[in-house]
């Protein structure tokens, strides 16, 4: 436990190739186009890869959000609910900022007493943009999609 085992194996997960390809515009900030803390839940016969998106911690400036693909296999293909992979740019946003919040993201989903939950950050406008925990219950599409009001 106090090193990588070995032989060690590598599986990229999720990246956007077309901020990749240097293609972003001179309007860009350094984080755009970032895919951060990855976290991977089963649910059922499928693992889903939840995925943070875009800029956090910038207040009422964030456009954090939170994306998901799923595969079969802990190691992927991961798709999104139209069937492009993660790993060129695919991903179905779960959540996102809305009337009240800004920013979310950096997620975590676990399940108690039966029901899925996920747990994220976010500036709430009516708090002056303070960074609040946001919890909510996962619902589960008929074609096994998460679906998060916030």
């Amino acid at each position: 436990m106090l090193k990588l085992s070995d032989p060690q194996e590598w599986h990229p997960l999720w990246h956007r190739p077309e901020l990749m390809s240097g293609k972003m515009d001179l309007k860009s900030e350094p984080g755009d186009g970032a895919v951060e803390a990855p976290f991977i839940f089963r649910h059922d016969d499928w693992y889903y890869l939840f995925a943070s998106l875009d800029l956090c911690c910038r207040g009422e400036n964030s456009n954090y959000k939170v994306a998901v693909g799923r595969s079969r296999n802990v190691t992927g293909p991961y798709l999104d609910q139209d069937g492009k992979p993660v790993t060129d740019g695919g991903g179905t946003i779960v959540a996102q900022s809305n009337d009240r919040y800004v920013g979310v993201g950096h997620c975590a989903v676990v399940t108690f007493d039966g029901k899925d939950y996920i747990f994220m950050h976010g500036y709430d406008k009516t708090r002056r943009y303070n960074s609040m925990l946001i919890t909510r219950q996962i619902i589960w599409d008929n074609d096994g999609w998460p679906i998060i009001n916030l």
